[in-house]
């Protein structure tokens, strides 16, 4: 699935590479529930820096 915006393929690719959920599990999902899991799991594990730092960082190179 194409995403529409790279800072949400930049949350996909933090919880492919992060091994938290599998990718034929995530590019299923729409971009809005990709979202939702993405930050409930970040706030639940309190990854927030690690998140904010490797997203931050695909996004710059992927812009």
């Amino acid at each position: 699935m194409s995403r529409k915006f790279v800072w949400v393929e930049a949350q996909e690719e933090y919880l492919i590479n992060r091994h938290i959920e599998k990718r034929e599990v995530v590019e299923q999902m729409s971009d809005d529930e990709l979202e939702d899991l993405y930050f409930r799991i970040v706030k639940e594990r309190g990854l927030e820096d690690d998140a904010d730092e490797l997203t931050h960082k695909y996004c710059l190179e992927n812009k």
